[in-house]
């Protein structure tokens, strides 16, 4: 996998699922944490905006305010939560 296919990743407890551009989705038997250093090491555009979520912000449309929070509206037009304390870093 080309780190610019992944779209985002998301948490499974202890497995990583991969969300690809063109919709594919794999899973991983790695956690999310370690998946998370090994992109930041390559040097790679990802940010955590949730516990559950990391991003790729190649793919960031926008950050919009809901009634249940804050969410990512994606350019693969699927949107997801991002939390209150990271809502505040990414829209600033």
């Amino acid at each position: 996998i080309q780190p610019d296919e992944v779209v985002y990743l998301s948490s499974l407890e202890n497995y990583t699922k991969f969300h690809l551009s063109g919709g594919r989705v794999l899973i991983s038997s790695r956690t999310m944490k370690l998946h998370q250093e090994q992109l930041n090491e390559i040097g790679q555009n990802f940010a955590r905006i949730h516990r559950k979520f990391l991003l790729n912000l190649k793919y960031l449309n926008s950050i919009e305010e809901s009634e249940d929070g804050h969410i990512a509206r994606l350019s693969t037009g699927e949107e997801i939560i991002v939390s209150r304390r990271k809502a505040k870093i990414l829209v600033a």
